[in-house]
């Protein structure tokens, strides 16, 4: 959690730089997330929601470097007493192929997730945490609302890199971005 906090710190402070040279961008999306590694799913994690908050600083018009600082929950198909929740923090770049209407964009975020999971049992609990190295190749679209509003939409393969296996989440994100002018 103080990673977390420590994150949020970080993205207000570039918000401020951003801001006085008119460039920096802030937005929050919400996020569905599908289990893809055969561990989640044979560990019986269903489909799991959360929001990652998201800082941009436009290069120029097609390219933005950023933070994405993202919570996503899941819990057990088969009992609601497995838990699962992640916290990745991402650098990330993206490259936009149009600057005005529907924008279509690739991009990649390359960062730290904290893990955590959790099982319930016998009225007692025991739970792990680590932090791992992850990649985010990411595939979306925003679309212009106003000059300083944009509708974001994207999907991202969040691959988690933990003790020589990896762990594969879907996050499917909607949200806003506000153009800091």
């Amino acid at each position: 959690m103080k990673l977390f906090f420590r994150s949020l710190l970080v993205v207000a402070f570039v918000g401020l730089f951003g801001a006085a040279n008119g460039q920096f961008q802030i937005g929050a999306a919400f996020n569905g997330i599908a289990p893809l590694s055969p561990a989640a799913i044979s560990d019986g994690y269903k489909f799991g929601f959360g929001g990652t908050l998201i800082g941009r600083y436009a290069l120029n018009d097609n390219l933005r470097v950023g933070l994405d600082v993202g919570f996503y929950s899941h819990s057990g198909k088969v009992t609601s007493d497995l838990t699962a929740r992640f916290i990745p923090i991402n650098a990330v770049l993206d490259y936009s192929f149009t600057t005005e209407g529907f924008q279509p964009y690739v991009g990649v975020g390359v960062g730290l997730t904290s893990t955590t999971t959790k099982v319930s049992f016998l009225g007692g609990s025991v739970s792990t945490t680590s932090t791992n190295f992850n990649v985010a190749p990411t595939l979306g679209f925003r679309y212009g609302l106003s000059d300083a509003l944009d509708l974001d939409f994207n999907v991202k393969y969040n691959i988690i890199f933990s003790d020589g296996d990896s762990v594969g989440l879907l996050p499917i994100g909607l949200g806003v971005v506000y153009k800091l002018n």
